[in-house]
């Protein structure tokens, strides 16, 4: 399996917090979704990792889970070119401009993050 990419929006708590009260886990809406099925992301990012270039992208686990905020998406877009360069296939070419869209879309509106999901 690959990572899904998801644009999400934390969503404010349904009611303020009690006092004593712990703090609820934080609610996500998502947005918009690109799923992986055919396992390329994984393989794009093996192609960069390590290589002083991309220590954003270093940070997307194929098997985790990791969000990043708008300072993140910043150095991502900054890093894709990257990820272009060693997308051979068309179908790995398009799964780099999805990351684009995306990660556009993330600074477009604040408070969006970008998730990546691994399996």
């Amino acid at each position: 399996m690959g990572i899904n990419v998801e644009l999400l929006r934390h969503e404010p708590p349904a009611r303020p917090l009690a006092k004593g009260k712990r703090q609820e886990r934080p609610v996500f809406t998502v947005l918009e979704q690109v799923i992986d099925w055919d396992g390329l992301l994984p393989q794009l990012l093996g192609r960069v990792y390590n290589s002083g270039r991309t220590p954003t992208i270093d940070r997307i686990d194929p098997h985790g889970y990791v969000i990043f905020d708008e300072a993140q998406v910043r150095s991502l877009l900054v890093e894709l070119p990257q990820l272009a360069k060693v997308a051979h296939e068309e179908s790995e070419q398009q799964m780099v401009r999805e990351l684009q869209r995306l990660s556009t879309a993330c600074l477009a509106t604040p408070g969006l993050q970008l998730c990546f999901n691994g399996d």
